[in-house]
């Protein structure tokens, strides 16, 4: 039950840093204490939810509407997240996307180079991609 609560706050953070909701952002890292492990697994959902995003625009290009994309998507995108999926996919435009995913590369190698500097590489990619 414990890491169930916690994979949602993950989730919860990196859906709005995508969203580039900065003011949800700062909330969830000023309510947790993040050790460095968490920095490798924010790592690894940054990158689940960049694929997904990928696929998004991908089924977006075929559909034309976001709507349509998001409602169409398998697997299913649960209901209470359709609406900053939606924000994600008008937000974020495919080369972006694909710029981001090679951040968060980097961002992994560094973290492994490194793991003490893990919470500040991570928190601080995470502010600025919430904010530009």
């Amino acid at each position: 039950l414990i890491n169930s609560y916690e994979n949602e706050n993950y989730f919860e953070l990196i859906d709005n840093c995508l969203s580039k909701n900065r003011n949800k952002v700062n909330k969830i890292i000023n309510e947790k204490i993040f050790n460095n492990n968490d920095a490798i697994i924010l790592i690894r959902f940054f990158i689940t939810r960049i694929k997904r995003l990928i696929e998004l625009k991908k089924l977006q290009s075929e559909t034309g509407s976001i709507k349509e994309t998001v409602n169409n998507f398998r697997p299913p995108i649960f209901w209470k997240d359709k609406e900053i999926v939606e924000k994600q996919v008008e937000i974020w435009p495919t080369n972006k996307i694909f710029e981001l995913l090679d951040h968060v590369n980097i961002l992994e190698i560094s973290y492994k180079k490194n793991s003490n500097l893990s919470n500040n590489l991570i928190f601080d990619f995470i502010l600025n991609t919430s904010n530009s």
